[in-house]
């Protein structure tokens, strides 16, 4: 009874309520599995070569430090011999017991793969339109290429953006393990494919990386240099990416060193200054700290409560705000407020140029996809603080007091600067002060990368005669731990 009800616990996890398709090979959910070349001369067409694909146990059910978590609990996936001896376009065929229609509105395939080999990872999908009995169910509707790209010998979740026209029914998806050429491929290797869903969500279900894009991080301004981000902000401190965009110009910028500042609860003004014209503003902000932007748009079209999309200048016609807005130039982002119960801390927030795509990692259908149109991706952090920080002294033969020397105030204001007095025991003189400022000083110093307290120091040739020192301004951006230095005199 407990193993039915892991598997049904299981089961339920992998596929989601609001799965419209799902494949799972522990189970009989498949009608029936082989393989599929696209190149007419392929002996695997002619019939010189037989494919090899079987049900067969789960190579890797480690959990991974990484994530966090098992990858993949299955115990039985579906493993296929990729031939060296088939095209690039050569891969594992499932067909499905139930086909699913394709839409005019993205719907994503998602497909846990395993495999040693790189390259490329595409999906076909098999089928025919309803109203044409005599079609054959096997005429290739959809070819298209994962989201981002697949880690080696790891479970991870290829996600694939389909659509078509109305009337078209999906009765086979065929992966391509390796959409690479095969000249260089010297032996077969074995992948393995597992638990394929279709759902509306693009979030992988697995993800190894913090703050994934949709793109290479190294992917350059391709057809066009009329568009790009120019500056962008909160309230009046302004990020100037410059006015060099070129041809070659990167789409994604790390400025995760860069901090912006709001007050728990209150209202902020974000903005978004672009060249060029008909493109759209999105900001993001990771409020539960997990890695990654989860964007969540109730059915008004506004941001639902925590809604990592926290402010958006055009989706589907209307801003976050709910106003009506054209299809042009439309990157004002309207004001949005930080929610009053979020912990003061530092946050990853993202600003992307874009058209009509609320994905954090960038628009990739074919014919919006970002690189395309010249958009681009910029992270930073937000340091979501209080009016006053804890200040705290952690202190051996000596200690760190006010200026005027009483005992050390708990509480500064945040972001201005206080000085404080060192007093060494009988023995003792001081060589500095060791400043632990931000957040969690107890904790870890990073979450998903983003850091959360700063290690700083003040010398002693920065401590006046009063052995007073200042606690610049800077640095009073969340919790102060001070350490006096204290050190025994020469006798």
């Amino acid at each position: 009874m407990k193993r039915l009800l892991f598997i049904f616990l299981f089961l339920s996890m992998t596929c989601g309520l609001g799965a419209q398709v799902c494949v799972q090979f522990e189970v009989s959910d498949f009608k029936s599995v082989g393989i599929y070349d696209r190149w007419e001369q392929s002996p695997f067409r002619t019939g010189q070569l037989a494919g090899n694909v079987a049900v067969t146990d789960n190579p890797d059910r480690q959990y991974d430090e990484q994530i966090g978590q098992v990858a993949n609990a299955s115990e039985k996936v579906l493993a296929f011999q990729r031939s060296r001896f088939g095209s690039n376009v050569f891969g594992v065929r499932i067909d499905l017991k139930r086909p699913f229609a394709l839409t005019p509105t993205t719907k994503y395939v998602h497909v846990l793969l395993h495999r040693p080999q790189n390259g490329r990872v595409m999906l076909i999908g098999l089928g025919k339109r309803t109203d044409r009995s005599g079609q054959s169910s096997e005429v290739e509707q959809f070819w298209e290429q994962s989201l981002s790209a697949v880690p080696l010998n790891k479970w991870d979740d290829a996600v694939f953006a389909v659509k078509g026209a109305e009337g078209v029914e999906i009765y086979s998806l065929v992966v391509v393990t390796d959409l690479e050429s095969t000249h260089s491929l010297t032996s077969d290797y074995v992948a393995y494919v597992d638990n394929i869903v279709v759902d509306d969500s693009y979030m992988p279900r697995v993800q190894y990386e913090d703050y994934p894009l949709n793109f290479s991080a190294k992917t350059t301004l391709k057809e066009r240099d009329d568009r790009g981000i120019l500056y962008l902000g909160i309230g009046n401190d302004t990020l100037c990416l410059g006015e060099e965009l070129t041809i070659g110009s990167l789409l994604y910028s790390d400025h995760s060193d860069r901090v912006f500042r709001a007050k728990i609860g209150s209202e902020v003004e974000p903005f978004l200054s672009l060249r060029g014209e008909w493109m759209n503003g999105f900001c993001y902000i990771d409020y539960n700290q997990d890695g990654k932007f989860e964007p969540q748009i109730g059915s008004d079209g506004l941001p639902a409560e925590m809604s990592e999309l926290v402010s958006f200048s055009h989706l589907n016609s209307t801003d976050s705000k709910g106003k009506v807005v054209a299809d042009g130039n439309n990157a004002k982002l309207p004001n949005f407020r930080l929610p009053s119960t979020l912990s003061k801390g530092f946050y990853r927030i993202r600003f992307k140029s874009d058209w009509d795509d609320m994905d954090a990692g960038g628009n990739v259908n074919a014919d919006n996809h970002l690189q395309r149109n010249g958009g681009g991706v910029v992270d930073a952090t937000l340091n979501v603080h209080e009016d006053f920080v804890s200040v705290h002294e952690d202190n051996r033969n000596g200690d760190v007091l006010n200026a005027d020397g009483t005992p050390l105030r708990s509480r500064q204001a945040f972001g201005q600067s206080f000085v404080v007095r060192l007093r060494p025991e009988n023995g003792f003189t001081f060589s500095g002060i060791r400043v632990r400022h931000g957040y969690g000083h107890q904790g870890q110093p990073t979450i998903h990368g983003v850091v959360q307290f700063r290690d700083d120091y003040i010398g002693a040739d920065q401590i006046d005669k009063d052995n007073c020192a200042t606690i610049p301004a800077e640095w009073v951006d969340g919790d102060l731990t001070l350490e006096g230095v204290f050190v025994q005199k020469n006798k």
